[in-house]
């Protein structure tokens, strides 16, 4: 059994400074010429496109899928060192199955524990040792440190824990990331510096050490069922042979689970990543499938304005299309933000606005008309104002703890559009079943035909 160098980055709550430091660690590592693969714990898309400035990033979440297709997956994307960045807190998510201690258990994998210290001197040995008890803190990386004696104190309490001091990272503009209301923002949308996460690696942490964590982890076995494969993949295996799909991935539409590809490869399915650069010679092709990922369309008015025509052809010639949150909003009437009106793509009747709470929050549970059951994820602040006729809505969606959440999954002619984000490992089967659902009503009559352009909405008078 192939057991990778891994370790999981963790945080004594959000804000603790997980993502500065698997940036760094990925960035270090890469310097030092090792092959990294990074993870992220839970459902998040964003943290992940901080990691892609650097190498490759998939999410790891039990809740969407299973146990063993998160070993499955960490296993089979390992690269020589893998860096695992946590989700909140410790044992936050605790109650759904996907916290980080959890996910230490799942992967055998040690903690590095990261502790906002701005407020801290001594006492950070009760903070830390109160999580020793249940999990394996290999180390501590202490974040907003002030000066070098304040490091000192830090580093001399937790020698009385037996717990090392790996990195102080000093309070600055440099390591903290800014946030809006849906988290973080994308790493397109900021400045990522390279050097300068290599730079703090080496001025740091201390990189013997941290290397020496890693090396001493593949000492620890992953456990596997050797007939898991067969049995999940087995029946869905080369089904989608043939069949070409085509993601919409622009500035302002990124949230695309690389493991719903990674699905869509076992299927047998060609996958395209159409961006702002291919998109002018992607829309005269035909695909089978168009998806159109989530994002922060509400933020960019005037670029999907010029693009607009584009992702209208690039539709019209597509003969299904899956659009989900983002995607939607983009696939309305018009959408409205701050008090401003953007005409979107005008294919689903519906005006949106972008309110300023929260308005769905949690994984999902899909019971679709087959009987088969999904999981997926809803965070958005969009809400239907006014919807001008009635669309037929195939998904009844409830939380993970089985409680009603109400009606999703928009159907009109070619189109399914959805607030929930699908995650196509919860049920590879139940997936394809979607797809070929959608072929068959096409080829039915039932639904609008490739070729077809809804005409994008025109600029409001």
């Amino acid at each position: 059994m192939r057991n990778p160098a891994r370790v999981i980055i963790s945080g004594v709550s959000s804000d603790s400074g997980k993502t500065i430091t698997t940036l760094c660690l990925i960035a270090g590592l890469k310097s030092l010429n090792k092959s990294v693969s990074a993870f992220k714990i839970g459902p998040d898309f964003i943290d992940p496109t901080h990691h892609r400035k650097f190498t490759r990033s998939f999410n790891l979440d039990p809740v969407m899928s299973s146990e063993e297709f998160v070993k499955f997956l960490f296993l089979s994307e390992s690269a020589d060192f893998n860096v695992i960045e946590g989700v909140m807190g410790v044992f936050d998510g605790e109650t759904a199955g996907v916290s980080t201690a959890k996910m230490s258990q799942i992967l055998s994998s040690p903690i590095i524990l990261c502790v906002d210290a701005e407020k801290l001197g001594e006492s950070i040995r009760g903070i830390v040792k109160g999580f020793l008890k249940e999990i394996d803190i290999k180390g501590v990386v202490a974040t907003k440190i002030s000066s070098q004696a304040h490091k000192e104190i830090i580093k001399k309490a937790l020698e009385k824990e037996g717990i090392e001091l790996l990195s102080a990272i000093p309070k600055s503009a440099e390591f903290q990331f800014p946030s809006r209301h849906l988290g973080l923002y994308l790493a397109d949308e900021l400045e990522t510096e390279k050097e300068k996460f290599e730079s703090a690696f080496f001025n740091f942490f201390d990189t013997k050490k941290i290397l020496d964590i890693f090396e001493k982890s593949k000492e620890n076995e992953i456990d596997t069922d050797p007939g898991w494969y067969e049995k999940f993949f087995g029946p869905v295996k080369n089904k989608l042979k043939g069949k070409k799909f085509a993601f919409l991935k622009l500035k302002y539409l990124q949230f695309i689970y690389p493991e719903n590809v990674k699905i869509l490869d076992i299927m047998g399915a060609e996958s395209h990543i159409i961006d702002e650069n291919t998109i002018s010679q992607s829309k005269k092709q035909r695909f089978d499938f168009l998806i159109i990922p989530g994002g922060y369309p509400e933020l960019y008015g005037k670029e999907i304005e010029e693009i607009k025509r584009e992702i209208s052809e690039l539709i019209g010639n597509s003969c299904s299309v899956i659009a989900e949150c983002g995607g939607l909003e983009i696939l309305s009437e018009k959408l409205i933000y701050e008090e401003n009106e953007m005409p979107m793509l005008n294919v689903f009747p519906l005006s949106i606005k972008i309110e300023k709470k929260l308005q769905a929050l949690g994984w999902r549970k899909i019971i679709l008309p087959s009987g088969d059951e999904l999981k997926g994820h809803e965070f958005h602040y969009g809400k239907i104002l006014n919807q001008k006729e009635k669309i037929t809505k195939i998904f009844r969606l409830y939380d993970i703890y089985g409680n009603p959440k109400g009606e999703d999954g928009f159907l009109r002619g070619k189109f399914l559009g959805s607030w929930t984000h699908l995650y196509f490992p919860s049920n590879p089967s139940g997936i394809l079943r979607v797809f070929r659902s959608l072929e068959e009503q096409m080829l039915e009559g039932k639904m609008s035909k490739a070729g077809e352009v809804f005409e994008p909405q025109q600029k409001h008078r």
